[in-house]
C-alpha cells in the first residue's frame, strides 16, 4: 500500500512538473503562411514532456490580422520530430493509463489554476491573433 502511494505521489510530481513547463510557456496558434520576420518568437515542439525547438526550415507565421505584424512562428515538425512525438507517446500512454482518477484530478485542478494565473497572458495573445485592438 505504501508502495503504491510512493508511486503515484512520483507520478503526481513528475505530471505537475510538465504542466508547470507549459505554463511558462507563450503559444499563439492562428496560422498564415509566410516566410518573413525571422525576429517572431518560434513555439516549440512539445515532446516527451519536454520543449523542444525544432530542426524544420519551414513554418507558419501566426499573423495578427489587423496589423498584419507576424506575432509568432510555428515551424513545420520535421519527419524525425514526429516520430520522436509519437513514439514517446507510445511509451507514455501505459502510465498514464494506469494513472488513478485522483492524480488525474490534482493534474486537471493544477492546470486549472495555471490558466488562471495566465489568464491576462492568454486573452492578450488571443486578442492579438484575432487583430482585436487592446484597451
Amino acid at each position: 500500500m505504501m508502495l503504491q502511494l510512493s508511486i503515484q505521489r512520483a507520478k503526481l510530481k513528475f505530471l505537475m512538473s510538465r504542466i508547470s513547463a507549459l505554463g511558462n510557456s507563450h503559444f499563439s496558434i492562428a496560422a498564415h503562411s509566410s516566410s518573413s520576420n525571422r525576429n517572431a518568437p518560434r513555439v516549440p515542439n512539445l515532446i516527451g514532456g519536454r520543449l523542444i525547438d525544432s530542426k524544420a526550415s519551414n513554418f507558419i507565421d501566426v499573423i495578427n490580422p489587423a496589423t498584419q505584424v507576424v506575432v509568432s512562428q510555428i515551424l513545420l515538425t520535421t519527419t524525425e520530430e514526429f516520430k520522436a512525438a509519437v513514439s514517446a507517446a507510445k511509451k507514455a500512454f501505459p502510465a498514464c493509463r494506469n494513472t488513478p482518477v485522483t492524480t488525474r484530478k490534482c493534474v486537471m485542478l493544477k492546470l486549472q489554476e495555471l490558466i488562471r494565473r495566465d489568464m491576462d497572458k492568454i486573452a492578450l495573445n488571443v486578442t492579438i491573433e484575432q487583430g482585436k485592438e487592446r484597451h
